[in-house]
């Protein structure tokens, strides 16, 4: 059972749309779940300024939900998005972030570290450029954020599961 967390915890509030759609997308990600055998719970909470829809598993075999390099998640994650796109009938995606035992905070600071080792390589080596390793959408996005608050450009290159960031200096 989905349960709305609003700014004041478990307060009553009036359900506005994205409250409704939000649940409505926890229960579609509770069924996808009990499909894999896996009996979770799922928490829900909208972020109007960002327009983010979080979702936070709790309960069932993280490491499988989790999947390879979080393959299964993202995947998970995507037909949220899609869920909810379809339920909002807006022509802006909205953003999604689903997680289960603080995956996505470790994710965020292991492409962090990278990152930052990353830049500080390529300014030892004197380089002008510098390519990271392969990166779901996700990261790939964290990774753009990473190189704009340290200063760097961020592009990036490949198409399909084989696209990277390249962080170059600012001319």
């Amino acid at each position: 059972m989905a349960l709305f967390k609003n700014l004041f915890g478990n307060a009553e509030v009036t359900a506005t749309k994205e409250q409704e759609v939000a649940e409505n997308a926890a229960k579609f990600i509770e069924t996808i779940l009990r499909k894999m055998d896996e009996i979770c719970d799922v928490e829900t909470s909208y972020d109007s300024q960002s327009s983010t829809y979080m979702f936070n598993i709790i309960g069932g075999d993280a490491g499988r939900i989790i999947g390879h390099k979080g393959e299964t998640l993202e995947n998970l994650r995507f037909l949220a998005k899609i869920f909810i796109n379809r339920e909002l009938k807006e022509e802006k995606t909205p953003n999604v972030v689903l997680d289960i035992s603080d995956y996505v905070q470790k994710r965020k600071d292991a492409v962090t570290f990278q990152v930052k080792e990353a830049v500080a390589r390529m300014d030892r080596m004197g380089k002008e450029s510098i390519l990271l390793d392969y990166m779901s959408a996700y990261d790939r996005k964290t990774a753009h954020e990473i190189a704009a608050q340290l200063g760097y450009s961020s592009d990036s290159i490949g198409q399909g599961r084989s696209r990277r960031v390249k962080i170059r200096k600012n001319n």
